[in-house]
């Protein structure tokens, strides 16, 4: 229930800062909240060309998690950061 919530919110809170900006609001733009579940397990990281050493491949374990389906707009990061009262990226001026 907590994560329907959550995304519940993300998504009032995007469309909210969509309006504000003067952004259109498309179906688009809303299900850009969705979130897919990439399960645990191992994968190879590192360079097998890697002269120092520090980079040698090796198996590393991740737990599941999740991650948003699409890539988020720059009005989605900006309304999370009001909602958060994060510090705004210094190179948005």
């Amino acid at each position: 229930m907590k994560n329907v919530t959550s995304n519940i919110l993300l998504i009032a809170l995007t469309v909210l800062a969509l309006m504000t900006f003067g952004v259109s609001v498309s179906a688009q733009e809303i299900a850009a909240t969705a979130m897919c579940t990439i399960p645990a397990g191992e994968f190879t990281m590192g360079y097998a060309e890697d002269t120092t050493g520090e980079l040698l491949p090796h198996t590393v374990y991740v737990s599941s998690f999740q991650i948003d389906k699409y890539e988020v707009t720059n009005a989605q990061y900006h309304a999370f950061c009001i909602a958060t009262e994060r510090s705004m990226p210094t190179f948005w001026g």
